[in-house]
């Protein structure tokens, strides 16, 4: 049960692990065999007896196999030095490389043991190599069966060759086989454990991974919240105060507009059916503000690609502010260089009504707003330029931010909510683009946003 429901391991990210932990492994023996070895050939050398005996023979013998042995791992000490400083490891041929170094031990093992029969029935020194291949080595089992099996061949036909009492032969050809038996059981436990271990971190590493992950994108979800809760406490306390504050003006100036006219006051009529025309006007666009925030909150309105003649859009953008930009004697320019474009027609139009609102409101009586449409590679990128009252770097850093959603006068002390831009930021960004600004005090503003580029040509 537990089995079927691990999670999937790449198993040649298990694989690399396991050759890497080996390569470590086996760095580790010259710094016994060396010392084990010398001191070998150190007491067998003094203790040599005269030439052309058995003892002798033997003698020079485990010198021999002891030489062998510290050839070996000097081979082992190069060749694992080499295999670090590759930059990237050919696992392969790390694997060749320590199945060789397992086989190379295990023959010189048979070599000291067979050579030890000329003086001793004892194969210690195999059952002890045979051990320690089966606790260090991480080979799969596959191919350390085939190597013991190979090793036990090559102990049981050299045993023949100086063991010639048949007891002790097939005593040490079965203890042999017992001690290749006891190597490979442990190397068989060494690999599964090893292996599971090696899995289990993994799964707990990505895991860990994952929980990390989770955990930032938490963050930046309970962020958003806590923005989003106080962006909307300031939205409702806006709501509050500008649209109770206009329609409490209107009827109170309705009231006297009604006074006015039963005293046949045109004057007075006039001015405060402007004033009211004012107020109303106000309100609307608060209402504009709140539809379009509506839209953008809400998760079940989507996107909805159209085909957008350019001209047309802004045309009817100047349109709809056209009695405001007159009352300011302001002069509109447009200057398009993209004919139309595929995207939501609705989150365009709002976004630039609020920036040529906006512009129309900061600019100076009789001035110049220029609405600018380009192709910008991926992207349509529209701009909206005045040259009124601009703002400082501080000011235009927190416009889109939702920190400061109160609303400035504009140069004829015209009112807002503060909730245009907040707003078109939302909007543009349901449509993957994005929204800026570049201004200085008392030089102007542009602002510009961009939407995803689907032109049509």
């Amino acid at each position: 049960m537990l089995e079927n429901n691990r999670p999937n391991v790449d198993k040649s990210i298990v694989m690399q692990k396991i050759l890497l932990q080996n390569l470590k492994r086996i760095s580790f023996f010259p710094f016994f065999i060396i010392p084990i070895s010398l001191a070998h050939i150190i007491l067998f050398y003094l203790k040599l007896s005269e030439p052309n005996t058995i003892e002798y023979n033997w003698r020079i013998g485990i010198i021999a196999a002891h030489s062998g042995l510290i050839v070996l791992s000097l081979f082992i000490a190069l060749a694992n030095y080499l295999l670090k400083r590759v930059r990237h490891k050919k696992l392969e041929l790390i694997n060749i490389y320590s199945s060789l170094v397992f086989l190379g031990l295990l023959i010189l093992a048979v070599a000291i043991v067979v050579i030890d029969q000329w003086a001793t029935p004892s194969i210690t020194p195999f059952l002890v190599i045979c051990t320690i291949l089966g606790l260090v080595f991480l080979i799969n089992p596959r191919y350390t069966i085939i190597l013991f099996i190979a090793g036990y061949i090559l102990f049981y036909i050299g045993l023949g060759l100086t063991q010639y009492d048949p007891d002790i032969l097939l005593s040490n050809r079965v203890n042999g086989l017992t001690s290749i038996g006891i190597g490979f059981f442990l190397s068989l436990v060494m690999w599964r454990y090893n292996n599971d271990r090696i899995i289990q971190s993994i799964i707990i590493e990505k895991q860990n991974k994952d929980l990390t992950q989770r955990n930032i994108e938490l963050i930046e979800q309970s962020n958003q919240l806590q923005s989003a809760l106080s962006i909307k406490e300031k939205l409702f306390s806006i709501i509050g105060h500008d649209l109770r504050g206009p329609m409490a003006g209107i009827i109170s100036l309705n009231d006297l507009m009604t006074q006015s006219i039963e005293g046949y006051d045109c004057n007075k009529t006039a001015k405060f059916n402007k004033a009211i025309g004012g107020a109303s006007a106000q309100v609307m666009n608060l209402l504009d503000n709140l539809l379009d925030w509506s839209r953008a909150q809400s998760s079940r309105t989507g996107v909805k690609m159209d085909c957008i003649e350019t001209e047309r859009l802004v045309d009817h953008c100047i349109s709809v502010l056209s009695t405001s930009a007159c009352s300011k004697k302001i002069v509109v320019n447009k200057h398009i260089n993209v004919r139309a474009i595929h995207s939501d027609i609705n989150i365009v139009k709002a976004v630039l009504r609020n920036l040529l609102s906006n512009a129309i409101k900061f600019s100076y009586t009789g001035g110049i707003v220029d609405i600018v449409v380009d192709d910008k590679n991926d992207f349509v990128e529209f701009s909206v330029r005045d040259k009124g009252l601009g703002m400082d770097e501080s000011t235009a850093s927190s416009l889109f931010t939702g920190e400061d959603v109160e609303s400035k006068l504009g140069t004829n002390d015209e009112k807002g909510t503060g909730l245009g831009l907040l707003i078109s930021k939302d909007l543009i960004e349901m449509l993957g683009g994005k929204i800026w600004v570049e201004s200085e005090p008392r030089i102007g503003s542009t602002f510009f946003f961009r939407v995803p580029k689907l032109v049509v040509e």
